[in-house]
């Protein structure tokens, strides 16, 4: 044979070679259907604005987190939580888009909207938008002292009204109020953890929280050896003031021994709220869909209320309507979407 004629048999060849190869390369799976080569989806970083040490918002939101990221198998989903200062703050957050979801309940959201109490200086809300309930929140007031029997025994004394941006301090100023004393006693603000330490001490009287029952720091206070964890009460008239003045909050009761033996030694009459899960209107509706499909599945909602055990008094109340209609607040699409295709209802006040 011919060196020209080998040469031609040579390109034949490499012709041939290159063809085989190429093909290859486009039939090569991909794991998308059809078996196309695609880019992968961009992943969705989800930030949970959560709250401070100490705080069932601290637990929650941290149980959330894992939920999302290692067990719902949603694809190209990161959730994080983030400590922050509790409701006031978290509605700030989600507000600005500085955080996606957030826990907060429905006296911090009806101000929100309304820019009243803490937000009196803002203007109102207008990008948060509701997914569930979580909890019911119960405000209380604690002591190591078996004098400080009432609220009104609480004038000249030194108490922890919680941290700044928390429901609690908000809580607290407008319970104190009700009895007539705010002026009249010391305020610390310092958070949940701190404050346990501080009344375990001794350095201060009594200290408050609002939050589902079993609340975590009360849960501390309550298992200091040779310390009685006693509970304060409001009274009657105190409730029917806060109830008067703020109709976004309502009648609480704390059973008899929720922190152990006779603590508190019989049904404590408070106030509270409904805390619920928020979002940015803009988090895309298939993501809020996906997040609320993992959470509210029976795994999801075992996790959560392993995790937190308040919890529990949120998913009672699903799908948590009626709480809502008041605050003047609107659900997400995508909240809205799950549970049509539960079956349920959405009143149309709250629908987008």
């Amino acid at each position: 044979m011919r060196l020209r004629d080998v040469l031609k048999v040579i390109l034949c060849l490499l012709m041939v070679t290159f063809l085989i190869c190429g093909c290859q390369a486009k039939t090569e799976p991909s794991g998308e259907k059809g078996g196309a080569s695609q880019t992968p989806a961009k992943t969705t970083q989800l930030k949970i604005a959560a709250g401070g040490m100490g705080s069932a918002l601290y637990l929650a939101g941290g149980a959330m987190e894992e939920y999302l990221r290692g067990k719902a198998n949603i694809p190209n989903l990161m959730a994080t939580a983030q400590t922050t200062g509790g409701f006031v703050e978290n509605l700030r957050l989600v507000e600005k888009g500085e955080a996606d979801l957030g826990i907060t309940g429905t006296s911090t959201l009806y101000q929100s909207l309304h820019s009243s109490g803490p937000f009196k200086e803002e203007k109102a809300c207008q990008n948060i938008q509701a997914l569930f309930p979580i909890w019911v929140g119960a405000t209380h007031w604690v002591t190591y002292r078996a004098d400080l029997r009432t609220l009104g025994d609480l004038k000249g004394k030194h108490v922890n009204v919680g941290p700044a941006g928390s429901a609690t301090i908000t809580n607290a100023e407008i319970t104190l109020r009700a009895a007539g004393i705010w002026d009249n006693v010391k305020k610390d603000s310092q958070d949940w953890s701190e404050g346990v330490r501080l009344l375990q001490d001794g350095i201060i009287d009594a200290l408050t929280s609002s939050g589902p029952v079993p609340f975590p720091a009360v849960q501390e206070a309550a298992t200091v050896v040779g310390r009685k964890l006693r509970f304060i009460e409001l009274g009657e008239d105190v409730c029917n003031n806060v109830l008067k003045s703020h109709p976004e909050l309502m009648k609480v009761v704390v059973p008899k021994n929720s922190y152990g033996e006779g603590i508190p030694e019989r049904d404590y009459e408070t106030c509270g709220y409904v805390a619920y899960v928020v979002a940015n209107k803009n988090v895309p509706e298939e993501v809020v869909y996906e997040v609320m499909n993992a959470l509210l599945s029976d795994s999801g909602q075992k996790f959560l209320v392993d995790s937190v055990n308040g919890i529990k008094s949120g998913f009672e109340k699903l799908p948590g309507f009626e709480p809502l209609e008041p605050v003047g607040i609107k659900m997400h699409p995508g909240a809205v979407r799950y549970w049509k295709e539960k079956g349920v209802n959405v009143p149309s006040a709250l629908v987008p």
